[in-house]
């Protein structure tokens, strides 16, 4: 009989496949995870166990950042649009800077959200204001009335 060579593969973790399907279902982009491996990982120097972890701890951040983004609103046209440049830029992401762009035209977005409700908060005090108003006239105007004709209920 001749020599009979076997060879045995093990692998530890998530197999590249099950990564695949895992990063589908989430919905996270391919190259999305390859740029945060290549760039926050050092890839070399990691366990293939942990690099498995962690690419699928990413692709669930992805998925919460996606639908996050996608559930700002406002009615401010102006805000609406510093969202709406920071969905598109997030879409179409490139590298880890485009992370600060987005950042900044959401803090644009923001601000003028706050801006707003200031706004709101002021005029909805100046009305409780004028229901105060009123309900003070209103007695007034009762206590005037019963003092004067006092049959009046």
């Amino acid at each position: 009989m001749g020599n009979v060579s076997t060879t045995t593969t093990i692998n530890h973790g998530v197999d590249p496949e099950k990564h695949a399907a895992l990063a589908q279902e989430l919905g996270a982009a391919k190259a999305e995870i390859e740029l945060l491996n290549e760039k926050i990982l050092n890839i070399n120097n990691i366990p293939q166990k942990e690099r498995d972890k962690t690419r699928i701890e990413l692709d669930r951040s992805n998925k919460k950042l996606k639908t996050s983004l996608a559930g700002n609103t406002s009615s401010n046209s102006e805000a609406m649009a510093y969202i709406e440049q920071a969905n598109t830029l997030f879409k179409n992401i490139r590298n880890l800077e485009d992370y600060q762009k987005i950042d900044a035209l959401l803090e644009k977005a923001e601000l003028i959200q706050q801006s707003n409700a200031h706004q709101e908060l002021l005029n909805a005090a100046a009305t409780r204001a004028s229901r105060g108003d009123l309900t003070t006239h209103r007695l007034r105007s009762i206590i005037k009335l019963r003092l004067r004709w006092p049959q009046i209920k």
